[in-house]
């Protein structure tokens, strides 16, 4: 299965199925913001594997109690290049070789679910900031898996609900002459609690290893 995010069609699916009468709700922006938020709070960014290279830039590392290791701060799926000692102004660097120079960690990366998330390197790499470049396709995994999309689906359910939840709750007090309506906003929170749960479990699961220092 490709990855694929859930989309507005999906969500307004999920509503209909729930009897939640949204109007003109934004339900395009509602699935943005849940696919943000989702990768804001696992710290995989992005999550789905980069379709094409990209060009990312680190400043060298510093001698730790592990040795000469950079934290990627992504997620690294395939690796095209890597070029340290870059100028200022972009010019010049070398470019090293894996498994003399460096090698990825961890050592079972790279295979979709599992990505690179450091370089460890063997000679301290000297340069100003920025003057690392590494170039490959960057994500945490290639497909989306069914629990991923539906907690992503149902966070955005669930805060179209919230938005909606007083205009359509239940009718919990109705008087006569004049005639006064009073709406159960409780109407529909077990189901926001739920999704919002759900939500929470998956981001807990997927948070990136540096998210948890």
């Amino acid at each position: 299965m490709a990855f694929a995010y859930p989309t507005s069609t999906d969500l307004q699916a999920l509503l209909d199925g729930a009897g939640v009468s949204y109007g003109s709700t934004d339900l395009t922006g509602a699935i943005q913001s849940a696919t943000e938020e989702f990768e804001r709070r696992t710290g995989w960014i992005p999550f789905g594997t980069d379709v094409v290279d990209r060009t990312l830039w680190f400043d060298p590392p510093a001698w730790g109690s592990f040795g000469c290791v950079l934290s990627l701060r992504y997620g690294l799926q395939s690796l095209t290049s890597l070029t340290v000692g870059i100028a200022t102004d972009g010019s010049g660097g070398t470019v090293l070789t894996q498994g003399v120079d460096f090698r990825l960690a961890p050592y079972d990366g790279g295979q979709d679910k599992k990505p690179y998330t450091k370089i460890e390197f063997i000679n301290l790499p000297y340069g100003t900031p920025k003057s690392i470049k590494v170039i490959g396709k960057f994500g945490y995994t290639s497909t989306l898996k069914a629990d991923v999309k539906n907690a992503i689906l149902g966070y955005a359910a669930s805060q179209v609900m919230q938005d909606l939840v007083g205009s359509t709750g239940s009718v919990k007090r109705e008087k006569q002459g004049p005639v006064e309506i009073e709406y159960d906003v409780s109407a529909g929170q077990n189901t926001i609690d739920r999704y919002s749960k759900a939500f929470d479990k998956i981001c807990r699961q997927l948070t990136a290893p540096w998210r948890m220092l």
